[in-house]
């Protein structure tokens, strides 16, 4: 099962869905693709890592309903 949602969360941050996702347009995502020579998609992939960083609960991993959130993003 881990390996089948890791390869489904490879597959989601993978180069060919992010250049097709809808939110290449946005806005923050084109000025951000300036610091990856024009790459949206690695500008996209940045982006999205960083978001789920920011909701990274403190302290090792548990079973809360926190960590279990991070953990689906993650």
């Amino acid at each position: 099962m881990w390996q089948s949602g890791c390869a489904k969360h490879e597959s989601l941050l993978g180069r060919a869905k992010l250049t097709q996702s809808p939110l290449i347009a946005l806005r923050i995502v084109q000025e951000t693709a300036k610091e990856f020579d024009g790459n949206t998609a690695n500008a996209l992939r940045a982006i999205l890592k960083k978001a789920v960083e920011q909701v990274r609960p403190d302290g090792e991993r548990r079973f809360t309903s926190e960590w279990i959130l991070y953990n689906i993003l993650d």
